[in-house]
């Protein structure tokens, strides 16, 4: 593949699976794609370019490291953290496409993947086209390859989902961007769930966490393209999610939420193991 294009900085570690998929999981959650405009003789032309902006800089920090990237503060106010800034990674140009070509490998969702797509289409011209040859594309089916593998290896019996690593980076990770947690009174125990609308990002999650992936029911999540969908669990299978992905790298705003939870239920009159 010959380009006129180099990396500046610290290449990304392209090489590690379980920050690829933590880094994927979170990227379906937060991320974004779009077509940066650069201006100049040297800038040539608009950029395809890939971010991830939160709140939860100790959340970000997995991902920057695998794309070889610093966490900055993000400038604006599309973000509004009641705490503090909100805080970004961005990477363009030949970064953003092997990042989105490795991304692709761990479950990309459909959503994303057309994204990018379109913003490949729009930057092209004749002195920024895609990096990657028009052979070697991203194909959408390719984001349901994490899906795939992972049911031959059930089907195998060779080892159960909660023993997957990279299932649990990839669910930390995108718990980490849209999940939630909170103490239900009403059944007397404390919920974790992720809402979304892409279906397929949440696919690996519910495996890994031995849910099925069901509508979602109100109007706290609209999506212009169909339905939002759905992962819960409660109680006991939830502390054990959770306590997993507290040594993969839950953040701290996430075991903060957790633990508020729990406070609630002692506060209810009923014993919670720590």
């Amino acid at each position: 593949m010959v380009t006129g294009e180099r990396i500046q900085g610290n290449p990304p570690l392209l090489d590690n699976a379980e920050l690829a998929s933590y880094s994927t999981g979170l990227y379906n959650e937060e991320g974004y794609s779009y077509c940066k405009k650069r201006t100049g003789r040297r800038a040539g032309g608009p950029s395809r370019t890939i971010a991830i902006a939160m709140c939860d800089k100790d959340a970000l920090e997995p991902a920057a490291r695998w794309w070889g990237l610093p966490v900055r503060p993000r400038g604006g106010r599309v973000i509004v953290c009641p705490d503090g800034p909100a805080y970004r990674i961005e990477a363009s140009g030949l970064r953003a496409e092997l990042i989105v070509h490795e991304m692709a490998k761990f479950g990309l969702s459909r959503r994303k993947l057309e994204q990018w797509h379109g913003v490949l289409a729009k930057c092209e011209t004749e002195r920024t086209r895609s990096m990657i040859p028009r052979a070697a594309l991203i194909h959408l089916s390719h984001g349901t390859r994490l899906f795939e593998e992972v049911d031959r290896k059930g089907e195998a019996g060779k080892r159960p989902w909660w023993n997957d690593t990279i299932l649990a980076r990839y669910s930390t990770g995108l718990f980490n961007g849209g999940g939630c947690s909170w103490y239900s009174a009403r059944r007397a125990c404390p919920i974790i769930t992720v809402a979304m609308c892409d279906k397929d990002a949440l696919e690996p999650v519910g495996k890994w966490w031995g849910v099925r992936v069901t509508p979602r029911h109100g109007k706290a999540k609209v999506c212009a393209a169909g339905p939002a969908y759905q992962i819960r669990t409660q109680g006991l299978r939830a502390r054990t999610v959770v306590g997993e992905m507290m040594q993969i790298g839950l953040s701290k705003r996430k075991i903060e939420q957790w633990r508020k939870a729990l406070s609630q239920r002692e506060r209810a009159g009923r014993t919670v193991p720590r």
